[in-house]
């Protein structure tokens, strides 16, 4: 033990690591705001919430992106800092195999792939209601999630405040739809998993 100077004992080196909060790194699709308007309220005592540059909705050019920054940034798994990245399912059979592609190489580089179908907006309306009604666009989606949060729009930063006291109700409600397109023989991670949405894996983890 390093000897004691004028009563006080020197600081231990290599503290850093031991006391950082760790770091969630999180990508986001495009130059929409609602995932990290949201998302960025829950930074806590043990997590920093940040978000990885770039503007593509591509999943693939996403998780380059996000594994690059990871890298530039010193995160380190071994430190508990996670790269997380959100994309859209959407309803289109491009974007079906753009996340077939985009799972093996989020499986290779230990990056959670969290998907929503069609859109992000599926686990707002998990905070009110459990249905499996299929959607046509992302459109009809936000329509329905208007019929409980009237002004919402695409950049609302209220958003979290509206919904944080229903969160427990929106986690079991996403994980019922996952049980549900599980029964179904819906293969993950593409347009027929549908509606569902694997947003709720991060919030548990941040809300511990």
């Amino acid at each position: 033990m390093p000897k004691k100077k004028n009563g006080y004992e020197p600081k231990k080196r290599n503290s850093f690591h031991r006391q950082r909060k760790s770091t969630i790194l999180i990508s986001t699709e495009g130059k929409n705001k609602t995932e990290t308007l949201y998302l960025s309220n829950f930074s806590n005592d043990k997590y920093n919430i940040k978000f990885a540059y770039g503007n593509d909705t591509d999943p693939i050019k996403m998780l380059k992106n996000l594994f690059n920054d990871f890298k530039d940034k010193e995160l380190n798994s071994k430190f508990g800092d996670l790269a997380i990245c959100l994309v859209d399912a959407d309803c289109n059979k491009i974007k079906n195999q753009q996340l077939i592609t985009a799972y093996d190489y989020a499986k290779k580089h230990k990056i959670e792939l969290l998907v929503s179908a069609p859109c992000f907006e599926i686990w707002y309306l998990c905070h009110f209601k459990y249905s499996t009604k299929n959607y046509n666009s992302n459109e009809d989606v936000i329509n329905e999630l208007r019929q409980y949060i009237p002004d919402y729009e695409k950049s609302c930063d209220s958003i979290y405040n509206k919904l944080f006291t229903k969160i427990g109700k929106a986690i079991a409600n996403a994980k019922k739809l996952e049980d549900h397109n599980l029964s179904l023989g819906n293969k993950i991670h593409t347009v027929s998993f549908s509606p569902s949405t694997e947003v709720y894996k991060i919030i548990e983890i941040l809300i511990k």
